[in-house]
């Protein structure tokens, strides 16, 4: 005879694992990653999408097919990949943003909270010495000198810190 074996699943797949998870410095196209998990019915992969904002979530871009790992009916966490054109460093505030959305087997539609991407690919601008107890570009043979500077500064990630490279030389 047949049998029929019906599944009850009325809860949406589940996000996890958001990468890159620091600042990206090569490229303002990002290549993003999620894992996805559906334990009841399954996930739909031919469901899974993204969509993209580079104004702090202020308008988004339609959805777009997403890449997954495994195939349809998996109830295994799987892999959602993408490689998203922010066209943009993130700039003082967290200005690039990802989501992501699938279904699972039953139906049940599962969207992710938004994912920050820190984008920065611009250098930050040298220091300005304002002040020296010795004239940039001369020689001394004291034992200690002092500078100050400022001026240092990185619209994206900011600056680590600031140092002075002075090369000594022996007297003789």
């Amino acid at each position: 005879g047949t049998h029929t074996v019906t599944v009850s699943d009325n809860t949406a797949p589940g996000w996890s694992s958001f990468t890159p998870t620091g600042w990206v410095s090569a490229s303002q196209t990002v290549n993003v990653a999620i894992h996805v998990q559906d334990a009841g019915s399954g996930l739909d992969g031919s469901t899974a999408q993204y969509a993209y904002s580079n104004n702090g979530g202020g308008a988004w871009t339609s959805w777009s097919a997403a890449t997954i790992s495994g195939a349809d009916w998996t109830t295994a966490p799987q892999t959602v990949t993408v490689s998203v054109p922010f066209g943009q460093d993130s700039g003082s505030g967290h200005l690039n943003l990802a989501r992501f959305r699938i279904n699972d087997m039953a139906g049940n539609a599962g969207e992710s909270s938004a994912y920050n991407v820190d984008i920065d690919t611009q250098a930050p601008t040298n220091p300005t010495i304002l002040s020296g107890s010795v004239p940039t570009g001369t020689w001394t043979n004291s034992p200690a000198i002092t500078m100050s500077w400022s001026g240092q500064s990185d619209a994206s990630s900011g600056v680590g810190g600031s140092f002075n490279r002075s090369r000594l030389t022996g007297g003789g």
